[in-house]
């Protein structure tokens, strides 16, 4: 008799999970997303996010027809009034991400990691107007050598990134910078990020201007609310 209890009680556990984990997934089929939320936005950069309407919502991971955000943004450059979801996971580049056009939301659900097996490449290139890139671990597969640095990539680089926001994201680098301002950007906002283990700085500039902590006057970057730890060249490799 216990023992059939103890089966019974198995099967009901089993059984929860496993609508459990149905629910999860119905519950990111029909995640839309909520200007609502941005209804109080104060920061001049994000206010766009107030009327964002997109016109399309695109879901990331194993089972769905665009297995990673790689696979998305290489088959469909300059996008426009996109929302792109991320199935929790991890996932994997064999170069950067380049998220290229206007209007783009890409936020990842739960703990989403993506990887770049390129040393010499960036984690994400981002390049236009309105863009938003929400909860994302970026990192290279491999650490950087400490000694002979032959991690050359950034993990987020900006080319002519306009209105830009980069939130609650992990930038944990193996190579120069967390963050790389190259040419034509301008008012890009970093905030509830934790940004660390870059063998240069923090952030960078194409001018070879280099960073260890937030500044309030700087150029292209605005900070709010971030962990800025353990990066520049006495870093303790992570």
């Amino acid at each position: 008799m216990k023992k059939t209890i103890y089966l019974l009680s198995v099967c009901v556990l089993l059984f929860s999970c496993k609508v459990s984990e149905t629910t999860k997934k119905e519950n990111i089929d029909q995640k839309a997303f909520q200007k609502s939320d941005y209804a109080k936005e104060t920061n001049p950069i994000a206010s766009w996010l107030i009327d964002f309407e997109p016109t399309a919502t695109v879901i990331i991971g194993p089972e769905r027809e665009y297995k990673s955000l790689f696979e998305y943004f290489s088959q469909n450059p300059e996008v426009s009034n996109v929302y792109v979801l991320v199935e929790e996971g991890t996932y994997y580049s064999d170069n950067d991400v380049w998220v290229y056009g206007n209007n783009i939301v890409v936020e990842g659900i739960g703990n989403v990691h993506h990887y770049c097996n390129q040393l010499y490449a960036s984690v994400l290139d981002i390049f236009g107007t309105n863009i938003m890139i929400k909860n994302l671990h970026l990192q290279h597969t491999q650490p950087g050598d400490p000694e002979h640095q032959n991690c050359s990539g950034r993990v987020i680089m900006f080319d002519n990134a306009h209105n830009c926001i980069i939130d609650a994201c992990d930038l944990n680098g193996c190579g120069l910078a967390g963050l790389h301002d190259n040419m034509g950007n301008s008012d890009i906002l970093i905030r509830n990020c934790y940004i660390h283990n870059n063998s240069l700085g923090a952030y960078t500039d194409i001018e070879g201007g280099v960073w260890q902590e937030a500044i309030k006057d700087h150029p292209v970057f605005q900070f709010e609310n971030n962990k800025i730890k353990n990066n520049g060249p006495d870093r303790v490799p992570e």
